[in-house]
């Protein structure tokens, strides 16, 4: 199953909605801690805020964050993004950087020693004969994040509760839920 994720606030408040069930019991609260950045269930399944920031340049992706960070009429600069994300500790990662649909494509040179990882995207993996061939997408990211020793994940990148799972990536070594930002910190110490 998956042990960790980030709920991730795009252009709505999932993550909010999510954590005022749970505040209102239409979720049960049995054996859940919530904390600003995270909920942790049982002591063994993360769920994390993420926050999907549309920046001048295109899409990144903070990670445990102690508050919703996206503002639909002032788009940050990439640059405030990342030192947002570097300023807080969050894992930042440059989401499908290469696809036409709000990748940051070659800017990702400028932030490459900034980030935590690249996505690699199911939705760039689509071959429809003779319309369209989305493979290049990852491709690209994919030989970049090796030039540069940036670590590659796989996401579900899911905007339904049926695309979950459909993209993944395996954590090295043990993670403790001892609260959120000391998950968080082993996280990115141990996708590295």
């Amino acid at each position: 199953g998956i042990d960790i994720c980030a709920l991730t606030n795009t252009q709505d408040e999932r993550y909010e909605y999510v954590l005022d069930k749970i505040k209102t019991k239409t979720i049960r609260q049995n054996q859940l801690e919530i904390y600003n950045n995270c909920i942790i269930a049982k002591g063994e399944k993360i769920i994390f805020r993420g926050e999907e920031l549309q920046t001048d340049k295109g899409d990144l992706i903070l990670i445990g964050a102690n508050k919703t960070i996206w503002k639909p009429k002032t788009p940050l600069s990439l640059r405030e993004a990342v030192n947002i994300g570097k300023g807080e500790g969050l894992f930042i990662l440059a989401p499908h950087p290469y696809s036409g649909h709000g990748g940051i494509g070659d800017y990702l040179q400028d932030i490459c020693e900034d980030i935590d990882a690249i996505e690699l995207n199911p939705n760039c993996s689509v071959v429809v004969t003779g319309l369209l061939d989305k493979r290049e997408d990852n491709s690209k990211a994919e030989k970049f994040a090796k030039e540069k020793g940036i670590p590659l994940i796989w996401t579900s990148d899911a905007h339904w509760a049926d695309e979950t799972g459909r993209g993944y990536f395996k954590i090295n070594g043990e993670i403790e839920f001892l609260n959120g930002e000391d998950a968080l910190q082993k996280i990115k110490e141990n996708v590295k």
